[in-house]
């Protein structure tokens, strides 16, 4: 089974006039080395005008450097980001079986966007439910419980729990 995780990232509230969101897919390869890709989309004239805009606020004298059709990797919101990655994944990566949103590194149960077989999906979603109900692993009360809800995320999507079970530890 292929899993690929999304982080979705944004400056908003760091960075003075920051508005997008951004959208990068970790996996390892058919060969075990790790990639990124970041997940880019085709501007609007609408975006266009836009973007110009802030531009000529922010920047006095910069005039129309973006052009419909252009490559840009913002999107203006997160529920945008991760359907474009979703799309991404059933349109150029048929051999992924799950997108779950989050870390690639985290041992806890992350929120599964795509799968080939919502059944599982399902079952996923309801481990993530479980798990942030009773706090992650942030709440030492309920390591047990979290340790035998990670065992069947990890059981369901095919990633090997054993290295991540030591991590928790």
């Amino acid at each position: 089974m292929k899993v690929v995780f999304l982080k979705i990232s944004s400056y908003r509230g760091i960075s003075i006039g920051a508005v997008h969101f951004y959208a990068r897919l970790h996996y390892y390869d058919e060969d075990k080395k790790y990639q990124t890709e970041e997940i880019k989309r085709i501007l609007t004239k609408k975006e266009v005008l836009e973007l110009n805009k802030q531009d000529r606020r922010r920047y006095p004298g910069c005039n129309n450097t973006w052009k419909v059709g252009f490559e840009y990797q913002g999107f203006w919101s997160e529920e945008d980001a991760k359907e474009a990655a979703i799309n991404y994944v059933k349109e150029k990566m048929p051999d992924v079986d799950f997108l779950i949103e989050g870390s690639w590194g985290s041992a806890d149960v992350r929120e599964c966007i795509y799968a080939k077989d919502e059944a599982v999906m399902t079952k996923i979603n309801k481990l993530h439910e479980r798990a942030k109900k009773i706090g992650f692993h942030d709440n030492p009360k309920h390591k047990e419980k979290m340790d035998r809800i990670n065992e069947q995320y990890w059981r369901l999507t095919g990633m090997p729990y054993t290295i991540y079970k030591r991590k928790t530890k």
